[in-house]
């Protein structure tokens, strides 16, 4: 499995090799179990507080549907059902101080 960071690529040219689409792969699918941010599809419900002044930017673009916010004094407490990955793991520790009281709850995957 390799992801390519295409903002980094100079030149491309065209190959001879062939590809054949797994049976079953989508690429929505893989997109939303955060395989592209370096998860393995496992969903947690996170809960973190962040400060106003960082956390500001999550009252409109929301990490999930379901994301709820509470203020709390100068935090925002933001609930929210997200994969687990190591990019949500880079984005929190991004924030340094600002954030805190950092919980994650697994979600038991659904037996179909």
């Amino acid at each position: 499995e390799c992801t390519l960071a295409l903002h980094r690529i100079v030149s491309a040219h065209v190959s001879t090799l062939t590809f054949e689409r797994p049976k079953g792969f989508s690429l929505q699918k893989y997109d939303d179990e955060g395989r592209f941010g370096f998860g393995d599809g496992k969903k947690v419900h996170l809960t973190f507080r962040i400060d106003k002044d960082h956390g500001s930017h999550l009252l409109e673009y929301k990490l999930s549907q379901d994301q709820e916010v509470k203020e709390i004094g100068e935090q925002f407490e933001i609930k929210a059902t997200v994969v687990d990955s190591a990019h949500l793991e880079w984005w929190l520790m991004g924030f340094g101080d600002a954030v805190s009281h950092v919980k994650r709850v697994p979600i038991k995957p659904s037996v179909e």
